[in-house]
């Protein structure tokens, strides 16, 4: 069994795209709590995928040569 201590993530253990949404997108309070907690369900893992989607469509698009 794990401790509170061991189950909880720091800013250094968050992925970047989540910790980019986390600071630069407007997201509601359940949204927030998803990106730091992760899912729980079947529902909020749908939801986190959207918001990865939604963080994947809009970053900004590289530079590709012809």
């Amino acid at each position: 069994m794990k401790s509170d201590n061991q189950t909880k993530q720091t800013n250094s253990d968050i992925p970047e795209w989540k910790q980019y949404m986390l600071d630069h997108y407007v997201l509601t309070a359940e949204e927030r709590t998803l990106l730091k907690e992760g899912p729980k369900s079947l529902a909020q893992a749908w939801h986190l995928q959207a918001l990865k989607y939604r963080y994947e469509s809009r970053k900004p698009a590289r530079n590709v040569e012809d």
